[in-house]
């Protein structure tokens, strides 16, 4: 078994029901149940597609979509919960077919891991950070909401 975090993900690598196979978790989401090698080459793999997707950016990845696989507070969520860059869009099929959704949810002064406001926050239940209290948006994040918004 490995935990461990790279490049601000949480990564989980079990072993699985499968001999010779292991079950691999990025930010508490399941990749892989049965993984064929061992923990430090499921390791290695998951540090190549993180490498891979940093090196692309948020929301020009359009096979890693989904929030997990990025560090918390790189990013917003678009109408269809894809991770995109502040004040940015998606490029995946799904979203360039609906540019409606295609937009940052976020306000400018929003929560650094959803979309609501200090004073309609409370505590807030998201798939990434779950439940979490109203955390400031992050120097990247209130830039790039504040040129989407100049940019409308």
């Amino acid at each position: 078994m490995i935990r461990t975090t790279y490049r601000g993900r949480d990564i989980k690598i079990l072993k699985s029901r499968t001999p010779g196979h292991v079950k691999t978790f990025v930010g508490g989401q399941v990749i892989n149940h049965a993984d064929p090698g061992t923990d430090l080459q499921a390791l290695d793999v998951l540090r190549l597609i993180i490498d891979r997707i940093d090196a692309n950016g948020v929301g020009n990845n359009p096979t890693y979509t989904r929030p997990y696989w990025y560090a918390p507070g790189t990013f917003d969520l678009n109408g269809n919960g894809h991770a995109i860059a502040p004040g940015g869009a998606c490029t995946c099929n799904t979203c360039l077919a609906d540019p409606a959704r295609n937009v940052p949810r976020a306000e400018v002064g929003s929560c650094q891991h959803c979309h609501l406001t200090e004073g309609d926050h409370g505590r807030q239940y998201t798939d990434l950070a779950g439940w979490h209290p109203w955390t400031a948006p992050t120097p990247e994040q209130t830039k790039g909401r504040m040129r989407a918004r100049a940019a409308a």
